[in-house]
């Protein structure tokens, strides 16, 4: 079965295999943010944490995303994935731009933690604007057994992220791996 997504207020469109299936307008849509460096662990925050992590992009209409989730389930339920200006080490969360929850994800086939990345074409009419500067991107899961990849390697990404936006929380495991999580977003020109 395919999987879907719905916007946090309502149902909007049919996912099949990661790339959604609503026409997309013409333009160049090139990486703006790339915090996508795995780390090969991955922090499963429990339910009901919204985990926020952060870095620093140049202005631009957000027209794709990949983001990247780990689980030890067949089905990992939803993922809730929110965008939001003005996110920094001491700023959480920001200003709400947007947000997603995805469902019918692919899952671990053997119980064992395994990594997936899922793209998602922002369709024209829910595109919106990251300021340039800070910004922030969250996740969220409906379940213990699902959780966020580690990465590193996004403009302004630290070894912080924050939890429910308390903290920040610092991931101490010497750095190795890093407390960012895995995001890479697209955009559109200047606007």
């Amino acid at each position: 079965s395919g999987s879907s997504y719905f916007k946090l207020t309502m149902i909007v469109s049919l996912v099949v295999s990661g790339v959604c299936l609503l026409p997309v307008a013409e333009g160049v849509c090139g990486v703006s943010y790339n915090n996508d460096v795995g780390q090969s662990s991955w922090y499963p925050p429990g339910i009901g944490y919204e985990l926020t992590d952060y870095g620093q992009s140049d202005r631009g209409e957000v027209c794709k995303f990949y983001f990247a989730y780990v689980t030890t389930l067949s089905s990992p339920g939803d993922v809730t994935v929110r965008f939001y200006n003005g996110t920094d080490s001491t700023t959480c969360p920001g200003v709400y731009l947007d947000g997603w929850v995805f469902n019918g994800l692919s899952g671990s086939s053997d119980g064992l933690a395994r990594a997936f990345s899922y793209e998602f074409d922002v369709p024209v009419e829910e595109r919106f604007t990251l300021a340039a500067g800070a910004f922030g991107y969250s996740y969220e899961f409906d379940n213990a057994n699902t959780g966020a990849y580690m990465a590193s390697g996004g403009d302004g990404n630290e070894n912080l992220f924050w939890r429910n936006c308390l903290g920040p929380n610092y991931f101490d495991a010497g750095g190795d791996p890093l407390a960012g999580f895995y995001m890479r977003i697209y955009t559109e020109g200047e606007s």
